[in-house]
């Protein structure tokens, strides 16, 4: 596990340890999971897809995908997936839908520092 992930988790339990219940977020996560799988066929991989609560209400869902999974779409055809995606899976519809793109690191021609 990296130091980000370890981070998150720690932040996660924290913060769940404070509203009482597990079971909320727990729920959306698993909603979140099958939003995925069913993007995954669109999109050939999985994204990586994170619902946050608020006062117990799906407030945020943040949907990342790899620029290679979407380059050649537009922003309206990947938010009409997503949003497909969340109509057939998720119990409540979230307040915000966040999608972002992970660029891929430039290629650059300079030589390897020493």
């Amino acid at each position: 596990m990296s130091v980000g992930n370890l981070a998150i988790t720690a932040l996660l339990s924290i913060g769940v340890a404070g509203c009482g219940s597990t079971e909320p977020l727990y729920e959306a996560q698993q909603q979140a999971d099958r939003a995925a799988d069913l993007l995954a066929k669109d999109f050939g991989k999985r994204p990586q897809i994170q619902a946050n609560l608020s006062n117990g209400k799906l407030a945020t869902v943040n949907v990342i995908f790899e620029s290679g999974q979407v380059s050649q779409l537009t922003v309206s055809e990947i938010e009409s997936k997503v949003n497909q995606a969340f109509a057939g899976t998720l119990k409540e519809q979230p307040q915000r839908v966040l999608i972002s793109v992970l660029s891929a690191p430039a290629k650059t021609s300079a030589p390897p520092a020493k």
